[in-house]
């Protein structure tokens, strides 16, 4: 039986993308955003529902939010420091 992975505030999905690669994890995402990527529902987890899920996980990843720390080429960080200004990662 495989294990699942529930992915919250998912993104991209690169915080779950190891687990879906091993045969021994089922993976769902969610994010409020539709990023396009394999096994995730669209749905803002603040308003959903917390019981009557299909599965029970036995892992539960909720990542933060990655604007300050994504190194993606239009990311905040990269952009700023690309125009020469200092730029360090904040969560205040």
């Amino acid at each position: 039986m495989k294990k699942v992975m529930v992915d919250y505030f998912a993104g991209f999905g690169g915080a779950s993308q190891s687990f879906l690669n091993r045969d021994s994890w089922r993976v769902r995402r969610f994010d409020i955003y539709d990023s396009k990527i394999e096994n995730l529902t669209q749905i803002d987890i603040m308003k959903a529902p917390i019981e009557g899920f299909p599965y029970k996980p036995h892992l539960a990843w909720f990542s933060p939010p990655c604007d300050e720390f994504s190194t993606a080429f239009n990311a905040i960080g990269p952009k700023t420091i690309r125009e020469g200004l200092p730029f360090e990662p904040n969560m205040d």
